[in-house]
Order: structure tokens, then C-alpha cells, then sequence
């Protein structure tokens, strides 16, 4: 020991001396500027959640894009893409001008009636004709016609107050015990009604954000999630300052492996995701086998079933087998279903449910020192439409068990019906195995895009996917008419030799979102869907 106590002073009277030739001025601020640019080289390292390669091109873009010739030329082509999306959009206006002030005496009904009748003829597709691709959940006439009328009674009600409208109060906490109840929720199962799919996601990654920092002191929060992940989570980890982490999906069955996800993860990871199923594709991810990773690493599992939660529910009743998917999976510690899609509900209208309060209390906001009094609201808004609470409670009161059941039949026989058609079609490939409402397929031989673009001439939407490149179709209760899916596949037969006999070259928004795709500074993508949407609120012609 005392050897190398010896040797150890040998060594510092060695430095000491070396470092004496050295103004001691410099030496200390040497020290301190190496120790300051260390750390700030370890904390953007520690930050960067996207990996040191995609932050340092990212940076690489921004930096070459502040080069005066290069932006003058990402303008220019940028200006050209504009000038393309804007006449798209003024064509659908069809020469209308636009009102951009109030008029000077108020219209009578007749003439807004007639003013809402010619603006919602407007546009590509009708929904009567079974064309649109999601977008449209509207039951039949007799559903809509109850939906309607208890709308138009409660239209002007506001549950912000829970005196004002308990009959409101009432109809919300029985549509979300109601809900809850269709994925075996246990008695503690508790949530809320939102504005729809996005705002259910957020208020889940809120929630979890604020249990975590209570429970474990995580103030760097993450969630992992599959790429195929709806984009609400990104939206909600940019609204809440939460990295989100995406995991890829397996090429052929488009399902995340679990070994994926467990790398992922770490101690400051508050939530993971499994969709049932996820929108680009209609697969249902391996949820008990994501809950059961999440239970061993002590992190809540959320599934999205927004878009396909009131088909799955009901699947096993039309004969449809599914793995477990609710919260009879243990592990599985919230739920959102959009009673706006499935649950025939007016747009507006989702359900997010907890299997304890445990979490919901961290999605509520409360002000206690408010001049106003004391304020707490359970979502994300202040003032909601009592109209819409109301309107769901009476969808799904008026569907019952027998209603959604044979609703269900319906959706996922047209499903399988134009799910078997593509598979007969040459050239069209099916991607992973479907078992609801959504088909995704591409081809080998063309751009599948040019599919969509001529489909859409032809008077029907597809949507168009990428990574990988591809297009679905959603169904939706105008394709269970009859003849409506038979008529599909024959013009997509149609469409599809076509493009196989001519040039692949890409127009109109097909090519601006083929183009997007090739991009490698995405910065550039951003600038054009921004200038797109301002496309669309601008009231020039």
C-alpha cells in the first residue's frame, strides 16, 4: 500500500511541476472553459432523443438553408408547389367568392339553408356514393334522424358548470361507464369524454407525465411507441415538452417486436403504446404481450383504440377472433375509443378511460386561487358542447348491443369482401394481415400513388401511406350499401391496368407527396404543409 501511495505522489509532484511552466490564470480558465464545453456536450447529448445522427443533419440543413442562393432557390421551387396545391383548392371552390365581413342585416333561414346546401355540394368525392375513404362515419337515416333531434335540443348546453346541466352530467359519466363497460372495465375504471381521438392521446400522455413526476420524480419524461403509432402522441409530446420515442415496426407483418420496445425503454419512460388497431395499416399490434412488458417494467400501457375500439368490441360476437385487447389484460392501464367513428356519434365525441384514478386525477386541471373561484376542468377545454354529450348517449342508446353487433357485421364483411378483391387484382399486393376496417396495399410494378390519382378521377378516395410507400382504403358505413364495394374493385381493376399501360409520372398532390417523401431536410416538408395550410384558411381567390 504504501507503494502506491508513493508511486501516486510521485505522479502528482510530476504533474505539479510540468503545470508550473503555465500562467495559472490560463490554467484555470482552461479548466473551466473544457469543463463548461463537456457539459454542454453531454447534456445536448443526453437530450437528444432522436440520436446525435438526425439532430446533426437536421442542423447541417438548417445551417446550409441560411446560405442566401439556396434558400432564394428552396423558395422558388417551393413557390412552384404552392402555386400547384392553390389552384387545387380553388378549383374546388368553383368560382365562389368568399364572405369576409358580416352582412349589413342579418339572412333569413331560407337563405343560409340554401348558402349551407351549395357549399357542402362542394368538393371531389360523395359520401352517398360510397367514395370517401374514411373522413365519414354517418349511420343510416333513422340513426341520424334520433342523433339530430336530441342535438338540436341540446345544442346551446354547457356542462363547464356541473349544476347548471345535470341531466348533461349525468348522460357524459353513463357514455363513459358505458364505454368502459365494453372493454371489461373493473368498478375503480374511471375517465372522461373528449373532443375526439387526439385530444384522448394527449390527455393520456398528460396524466402519465404527471404520475410519473409524483410517483418516481421523472422530470425528463418519454414514451416509446411503435412507428405506426398514431401522430397524436407526437402532437402530445410536442404540446407537453415529452420525447417521443418510435420504434420500427416489422417489415412483413407491421407489428413492433417487444425486444424493440424493452430497448427503448429506460427510467424516465412514462408510457407505452399499443394501437387496436393502428390507422395506417388496420393491424392490431401484440397488446398483451406489450402489456405484460409494461407491467414488468413498471410502466403504464395505453391502447389506442380510437379508431376500431367499438368494431373490436363486438368482434367476437360476428365470429371475429382478436388476442385480448382491453382491461381484462393486465397490464393495460388506459383505454381511448372515439364513439365519433364506430359509435356513430357527430364528430367531436371520443372516450378516454383509466383503470384508476390514480391517473385520471393528473389529467384534470385545478386552480384553486383563481379570482374567478375555485376552477377545475377535466379536459383539455373549458366550456364543452352539452349537444355532443348528449347526441352520443343517444347513438349508442339507441344502437344497444344488437345495433353495434350488426353494424359490425356489416363494416368487416364489406372489409373482407374488397380485401379479397384486391388479392385478385394483378399487380397489387396486400400489406400484413387485416382484420377489421382498414386494407393497405402497394405494388411492385407502379407507383402506387398513380393508383390513387386515377382511382380519385374515377370518383372514389384512397388514401395515400408512406414508410412504406402505399395506400388504404377505410371502410365506413356508406361502403356496406349494395353494389357499393362491387363497384370499387371494378374500377379499381380498371385503374390499375391503366397505370400499368402508361408512363410512371406523378401529378398533382400525389407528387407533392410522393416529392415529400424524398426529401432528406424535412424542414422543407414542414414549410410546405404550413404554406398548404394557409392555403386553406386564406379567403383570397
Amino acid at each position: 500500500m504504501d507503494n502506491y501511495i508513493e508511486l501516486i505522489d510521485a505522479n502528482i509532484n510530476s504533474i505539479n511541476i510540468d503545470l508550473g511552466k503555465y500562467d495559472p490564470v490560463k490554467l484555470v480558465l482552461f479548466s473551466v472553459g473544457s469543463t463548461w464545453v463537456l457539459c454542454k456536450v453531454a447534456n445536448a447529448y443526453s437530450e437528444c432523443e432522436e440520436g446525435v445522427l438526425v439532430a446533426s443533419k437536421k442542423k447541417f440543413f438548417k445551417l446550409v438553408r441560411k446560405l442566401p442562393w439556396v434558400e432564394r432557390e428552396i423558395q422558388k421551387e417551393l413557390g412552384k408547389s404552392m402555386v400547384s396545391l392553390q389552384k387545387g383548392v380553388n378549383d374546388q371552390m368553383k368560382g365562389l367568392s368568399y364572405n369576409t365581413e358580416l352582412p349589413a342585416s342579418g339572412w333569413d333561414k331560407n337563405m343560409i339553408v340554401d348558402e349551407i346546401g351549395s357549399l357542402l355540394g362542394l368538393g371531389d368525392f360523395k359520401k352517398e356514393t360510397g367514395a370517401l375513404s374514411g373522413i365519414c362515419h354517418q349511420p343510416p337515416d333513422d340513426v341520424v334522424d334520433v342523433v339530430t333531434t336530441v342535438y338540436s335540443m341540446s345544442a346551446y348546453t354547457n356542462p363547464l358548470n356541473p349544476d347548471a346541466y345535470p341531466g348533461i352530467r349525468k348522460m357524459e359519466a353513463e357514455v363513459v361507464r358505458m364505454t368502459g363497460s365494453l372493454f371489461h372495465g373493473g368498478p375503480d375504471m374511471c375517465g372522461t369524454m373528449t373532443s375526439g381521438g387526439s385530444e384522448s392521446l394527449i390527455l393520456a400522455v398528460l396524466a402519465y407525465r404527471g404520475f410519473a413526476k409524483e410517483t418516481r420524480g421523472v422530470n425528463r419524461p418519454n414514451i416509446v411507441i411503435p412507428d405506426s403509432g398514431h401522430v397524436a402522441l407526437d402532437k402530445a409530446g410536442h404540446l407537453l415538452g415529452v420525447s417521443v420515442r418510435h420504434v420500427k415496426v416489422n417489415s412483413k407483418t407491421l407489428k413492433p417486436e417487444i425486444r424493440d420496445l424493452r430497448r427503448a425503454c429506460d427510467s424516465n419512460t412514462i408510457m407505452l403504446l399499443a394501437s387496436a388497431p393502428q390507422y395506417a395499416h388496420g393491424i392490431m399490434d401484440p397488446i398483451v404481450e406489450i402489456a405484460a412488458l409494461g407491467k414488468s417494467l413498471n410502466i403504464p400501457v395505453h391502447v389506442d383504440a380510437c379508431l376500431g375500439g367499438f368494431l373490436i368490441a363486438f368482434a367476437d360476437r360476428i365470429g371475429v377472433t382478436l388476442e385480448p385487447f382491453d382491461f381484462q389484460v393486465d397490464g393495460v392501464t388506459s383505454m381511448s375509443a372515439d364513439t365519433h367513428k364506430f359509435g356513430y356519434a357527430p364528430k367531436g365525441s371520443s372516450v378516454i378511460m383509466y383503470s384508476s384514478t390514480k391517473y385520471i386525477h393528473h389529467q384534470y386541471f385545478v386552480s384553486a386561487d383563481w379570482t374567478g373561484g375555485i376552477f377545475i376542468s377535466p379536459t383539455l377545454a373549458g366550456s364543452r358542447s352539452g349537444g355532443v354529450i348528449a347526441a352520443t348517449w343517444a347513438a349508442m342508446m339507441n344502437h344497444g348491443y344488437a345495433g353495434y353487433i350488426e353494424a359490425t357485421r356489416n363494416l368487416i364483411n364489406a372489409a373482407d369482401k374488397f380485401k379479397e378483391g384486391v388479392k385478385r387484382i394483378p399487380g397489387l399486393k396486400l400489406l400484413g394481415d387485416p382484420r377489421l376496417c382498414i386494407v393497405a396495399f402497394t405494388s411492385d410494378e407502379f407507383h402506387i400513388y398513380r393508383l390513387a390519382d386515377e382511382m380519385k378521377d374515377l370518383g372514389w378516395m384512397l388514401s395515400c401511406l408512406q414508410y412504406p410507400t402505399a395506400v388504404h382504403l377505410y371502410i365506413v358505413p356508406s361502403h356496406t350499401k349494395e353494389g357499393i364495394i362491387e363497384n370499387f374493385l371494378r374500377d379499381l381493376h380498371i385503374a390499375t391496368d391503366k397505370v400499368k399501360n402508361t408512363p410512371d409520372e406523378l401529378t398533382g398532390r400525389a407528387a407533392v407527396y410522393g416529392m415529400a417523401q424524398q426529401i432528406p431536410d424535412k424542414s422543407l416538408v414542414s414549410d410546405l404543409a404550413s404554406g398548404f395550410m394557409d392555403i386553406l384558411y386564406s379567403t383570397k381567390t
